[in-house]
């Protein structure tokens, strides 16, 4: 059984991967009751090197952290929208650190029109 911890949103997430099943354990706080979600994938994720990455995974993961932190559950199409928002503001940032990194080094006229050309 392979296990991986992780971090989502302040929650401490635990995934394990059994030869057909997936469970993701939750917990919110050291004191907290841990909260798990898991399903039967079929051996679909048995040699998957990074199983959280899954589709099937994330939505677990979701799933887990909003019962762990008292939340409503999410659709699925709330989800959607999530990952597209991040994978937006990713593709956004990924050229922001070099227009930071050479504008302190210009005069304070320069820096703005780098920074409107940039935008």
């Amino acid at each position: 059984m392979k296990t991986i911890r992780l971090k989502r949103d302040g929650v401490t997430v635990r995934v394990s991967v059994a030869p057909s099943t997936l469970i993701v354990d939750a917990q919110c706080g050291w004191f907290a009751e841990p909260m798990t979600e898991y399903r039967e994938h079929g051996g679909a994720l048995a040699g998957v090197d990074r199983p959280e990455q899954t589709p099937l995974a994330k939505a677990l993961i979701a799933a887990a952290v909003d019962r762990a932190m008292r939340r409503p559950a999410r659709s699925a199409f709330d989800r959607l929208c999530d990952e597209l928002h991040a994978e937006r503001q990713a593709r956004q940032c990924a050229g922001k650190p070099l227009r930071m990194a050479l504008a302190p080094r210009r005069s304070r006229a320069a820096r703005r029109i780098i920074f409107f050309k940039g935008v």
